[in-house]
């Protein structure tokens, strides 16, 4: 297991290739295959698997901090592999956890050990559709205690560069969807699986987020992971942070390119409102960074997941903010030559604007307001049977 330094030294040499291949990536709408063979090669693709697995424990126990720290900082150079990267390692550290000593043998080692890659796909809200995103696609149970799958999802990212698929959906009953949730693992290259390229956005163009479809695949009893609605219930961790952690590192990078650029530029660095626009900005960055690694260590204690959430979504609602403005005002302290594409600041404006659109804002707040004025906070978002819009899988 190595550590906290040792990690991020890892990251931060990877800057320069990263960055080499990121404007293809966004123009073609390609998944980074360069990136990913780097954090492969380097054995980055098992942080959230235990160290007795061969993985560096992260996302667990009390190494929630290092692990946010690390996506930070790749995301200030590269927003879309870190958050790519997040999506897999949230994957495999739920497989990991669910999995019973026989499934750990048979499926998660061998993901661990071959630096293989996963997609965690749930969301049913379909593109160019009015709909909610409510969660219906059931697995259908087998005689011989074997499953049928069958769904449509979308919004898959990595699901374009995955070797397996986590596929979020409910085993047929009557309780709330929630509490019959279970994780499927599915081969991305099995015949009834169909991705679907339906990705033409804005920013985040390198997640690859396509849909997926799965027409009667039979799956073995032991591909289901988990008790029914285990992440809900005994499963306290959640994904907050790790986007607040995306939302800051690509703030920090904004930062950083804006500094370099005023102090090759004299002529500005005379003017009181431009430094107090850089001295307001980082000012707003350290709060951010403040804040996530508040709620970390409160993951890290172990103690209270309700508080580490709550702390977790104020710092999510507050790094949304941050990241939004500093990419707006980075154009405006930069001036008219900074427009151009061959620099960062155009695409980490589109990123930013897209990225920040991945939870509802004014849901996960209010839950905080709630928490704040009724008292009665729930990490998951479930209390007295009422649900409370979260983050999505």
């Amino acid at each position: 297991m190595r550590t906290e330094s040792e990690l991020l030294e890892l990251i931060d040499g990877f800057k320069e290739p990263f960055t080499a291949v990121a404007a293809k990536h966004d123009r073609d709408e390609t998944f980074p295959v360069e990136p990913f063979a780097l954090l492969r090669e380097n054995g980055l693709l098992a942080l959230t698997a235990s160290p007795e697995a061969g993985g560096e424990g992260l996302w667990q126990g009390q190494r929630f901090l290092t692990y946010y720290r690390l996506l930070a900082r790749l995301a200030s150079f590269d927003a879309n592999v870190s958050q790519l990267l997040q999506v897999h390692s949230h994957a495999l550290g739920i497989l990991s956890a669910a999995a019973t000593e026989e499934q750990h043998a048979k499926y998660v080692q061998p993901i661990i050990d071959g630096g293989q890659v996963l997609a965690s796909v749930g969301s049913e809200s379909a593109p160019k559709k009015n709909n909610d995103g409510l969660y219906t696609q059931e697995l259908q149970p087998q005689e011989d205690g074997s499953w049928v799958l069958t769904c449509e999802k979308h919004f898959a990212s990595v699901a374009a560069g995955a070797d397996h698929l986590v596929i979020w959906l409910a085993v047929p009953g009557d309780a709330p969807y929630e509490q019959r949730t279970v994780a499927v693992l599915v081969p991305a290259d099995a015949p009834e699986v169909e991705l679907i390229d339906e990705w033409d956005v804005m920013g985040m163009r390198a997640t690859v987020s396509w849909g997926v479809k799965v027409k009667d695949l039979r799956l073995p009893a032991d591909a289901v992971f988990g008790e029914p609605g285990a992440w809900v219930n005994t499963d306290k961790r959640t994904f907050s942070l790790g986007f607040a952690s995306n939302h800051l590192g690509e703030a920090e990078g904004i930062l950083e390119f804006v500094v370099d650029w005023l102090k090759d530029r004299p002529h500005l660095q005379g003017s009181d409102l431009m430094m107090f626009r850089i001295g307001d900005l980082a000012s707003k960055i350290a709060m951010v960074r403040a804040g996530v690694e508040d709620a970390a260590r409160t993951w890290d204690a172990g103690e209270d997941f309700d508080l580490a959430e709550y702390k977790g979504l104020q710092a999510l609602h507050m790094a949304k903010k941050v990241v939004l403005e500093i990419s707006q005002d980075a154009f405006d302290i930069c001036g008219a030559r900074a427009i151009f594409r061959n620099l960062p600041l155009e695409q980490a404006y589109r990123d930013a604007r897209t990225f920040t659109l991945h939870t509802r804002d004014e849901h996960l707040t209010a839950s905080v307001g709630r928490g704040l004025v009724l008292g009665n906070f729930s990490g998951k978002g479930y209390i007295d049977g009422a649900t409370i819009p979260r983050v999505g899988k």
